[in-house]
């Protein structure tokens, strides 16, 4: 991959419904290159939505809890998995189809 290739771009609502707005794109900057580091530490943190939930309440009630959250119980506190949530990181679950493997 080149430098200064646009990798991606990336958008945000600013409440449920609300129009997407260009927020920034991911761009290479440096020359790609393997390590342990990447291998076994680098780790992305992902905020729940109950957390989101927990600042924005009203944003309960201009969502379709199934549909957008995957459970009609999402709250303002994270459901215990005997209400359906689950982790895709136990092994229960494979990839989406449409989500993105990058082969370097």
């Amino acid at each position: 991959l080149r430098l200064g290739k646009k990798m991606f771009e990336v958008y945000a609502e600013a409440d449920p419904g609300a129009a997407e707005v260009l927020i920034g794109h991911l761009t290479i900057t440096d020359p790609l290159t393997t390590s342990k580091f990447g291998d076994e530490d680098l780790f992305f943190k992902h905020q729940r939505m109950e957390t989101d939930f927990q600042l924005h309440p009203k944003w309960l009630a201009d969502i379709d809890r199934k549909a957008q959250c995957g459970m009609g119980c999402t709250g303002t506190e994270a459901p215990p998995i005997s209400k359906g949530c689950h982790s895709p990181f136990n092994g229960s679950e494979s990839m989406l189809s449409d989500d993105l493997v990058v082969t370097i």
